[in-house]
């Protein structure tokens, strides 16, 4: 079955929906901040996705959903990427040719739509781009929204910080209580990725100029310990097998129809176990759900 054209294509829309990527289509980004930021380049960010997912899940590894540079450009995402369209090539929006992206970049997590997907209208976000990465790459829970009684002390944190830098900022939530207790959970996966601004360009200063310091410690859902950057977070997840566990267990939520599986599960585990065993491609993941016992032995209510 999963050599249909219908099957593949059901299980890429899935995982198109799993990292979000549908959320670029309502990003509003400001033109007068990122002239470069076009309809057309937010097409073709999408189609560079969908075209990432087609290769990596049918002819590469899980892990090269995090890991792999290789990618499909046209001339304005070239340009974005800060890499040579290929010459010879006809210089449209609708040509798009392999490239290897640069090193400081590592699968989605640094593509352009990603990024873009959890921007604000006029900066990046590390809380938003934390939160993404938190339950799209580690499963992580999202917390619940502030409640209203804090509303007045945010606005006056917020008025109180407004120069300060990203980084700034989230030392002050990571140790202020009460925003303590949930933002030292995905503040530092949104800090790993502050090297790339509201549309997913590599940089190294921020608006004012400020060296950015993508470095932090990483909470215990990632594996703890620390990393410098985007490429070495990528790195840490997918050699500890967190990746894959969240992988499998978002798939067989999806499989069940089941929003309690959890990666802690003593099923997901099972699954996980033997697939890091074999191959690692996606198709084995999807043997493995299939095979397992949860699948076999499901009891109705």
């Amino acid at each position: 079955m999963l050599a249909l054209p219908a099957v593949q294509a059901n299980m890429q829309q899935a995982m198109f929906a799993y990292f979000g990527i549908a959320n670029l289509a309502s990003v509003v980004i400001d033109p007068a901040k990122v002239p470069a930021y076009t309809i057309g380049v937010q097409n073709a960010m999408l189609r560079e996705t969908q075209d990432f997912l087609t290769s990596v899940l049918w002819k590469g590894k899980v892990d090269d959903l995090l890991l792999s540079r290789q990618s499909e450009v046209n001339p304005d995402l070239a340009n974005l990427y800060g890499v040579p369209f290929p010459a010879g090539s006809a210089k449209t929006a609708a040509t798009f040719v392999p490239v290897q992206l640069p090193d400081v970049r590592a699968g989605l997590l640094t593509q352009l739509g990603f990024l873009t997907s959890r921007a604000r209208t006029d900066a990046s976000s590390v809380v938003a781009r934390g939160l993404a990465v938190g339950s799209t790459i580690l499963c992580a829970s999202n917390p619940p929204a502030p409640p209203q009684t804090l509303t007045d002390q945010i606005a006056t944190v917020t008025t109180m910080l407004a120069n300060s830098s990203e980084r700034e900022k989230s030392l002050y939530r990571q140790t202020t209580a009460p925003c303590s207790v949930c933002h030292t959970t995905f503040d530092p996966y949104g800090l790993v990725i502050e090297n790339f601004d509201l549309i997913g360009r590599y940089r190294l200063v921020d608006d004012q100029q400020r060296p950015i310091d993508a470095s932090t410690t990483l909470p215990s859902d990632a594996g703890g310990g620390q990393v410098k950057t985007a490429v070495e977070f990528a790195e840490r997840v997918t050699s500890n097998g967190v990746f894959a566990s969240c992988v499998a267990r978002n798939l067989m939520k999806f499989a069940l129809a089941d929003g309690n599986v959890e990666r802690g599960d003593c099923a997901v585990q099972a699954v996980t176990q033997k697939f890091l065993a074999g191959d690692k491609t996606f198709a084995a993941l999807l043997r493995e759900i299939a095979a397992s016992q949860t699948l076999a032995m499901r009891v109705g209510p």
